[in-house]
């Protein structure tokens, strides 16, 4: 025998009994069922659900959101730190320019003073030479001028010449020699150019008074 499904005929309405009666069925733990949710209708229950959504889509777009501005922030630190270095590399830089600058210009003006010491050195050593030279022939000239001459380390030979000759002796006055004591009036002095110094007391008559080292004759009038 074939038993009929109860629910098959589509003319049937069913009616789907309430499983909890709220009044009378009652929980151990919370109390009281809820059964609003088996009351709502499809859009309450779509809108709950949408809300939902929103509520994830809006949690998402916000922890995005700060993610981007965490990102964007440790950006700028990192920029701001590479530009503070870059002005202190730029500062540094500067500052070493400078000093350079200044020991470089010291440089120069020490090694300019140095050379102008050195032209006052030089000019000044030339100028002592050059007093030197006309001191001595200040003293050559008044030590070996024309006057009177007496001679301290005779005897002296007379001689036609000055020169230191074999063949130019001569006499002078009867003499052939000029004796310590002896004075002689000397027209000139002239020197040879084996540094003896000679005085001419006549035409062709001369007699040696020394070198420069040792004097034969000296100058007393």
């Amino acid at each position: 025998m074939t038993r009929k499904n109860p629910y098959e005929n589509q003319d049937e309405t069913l009616d789907i009994p309430d499983f909890f009666d709220e009044k009378t069925h009652e929980t151990s733990d919370s109390g009281t069922v809820d059964m609003s949710i088996f009351k709502l209708s499809d859009e309450e229950l779509y809108d709950d659900l949408e809300k939902q959504d929103d509520d994830l889509e809006e949690l998402s777009s916000t922890r995005s959101t700060r993610k981007l501005n965490t990102t964007a922030l440790l950006g700028l630190i990192v920029m701001l730190l590479l530009l503070a270095t870059c002005v202190g590399c730029l500062l540094y830089a500067v500052n070493q320019h400078r000093a350079y600058v200044k020991a470089n210009t010291n440089y120069n003006q020490v090694l300019a003073n140095q050379d102008a010491y050195k032209q006052q050195i030089a000019e000044k050593d030339a100028m002592i030479e050059s007093l030197n030279k006309q001191i001595e022939e200040l003293k050559n000239n008044n030590s070996h001028s024309a006057g009177v001459y007496e001679i301290i380390d005779g005897p002296i030979s007379f001689r036609s010449s000055a020169e230191r000759l074999d063949d130019n002796f001569t006499t002078y006055n009867g003499h052939d020699a000029a004796e310590n004591g002896e004075k002689f009036n000397v027209i000139e002095i002239v020197n040879s150019s084996d540094d003896y110094i000679w005085a001419k007391i006549a035409d062709d008559k001369y007699f040696c008074i020394g070198t420069s080292d040792e004097v034969w004759a000296q100058k007393v009038e």
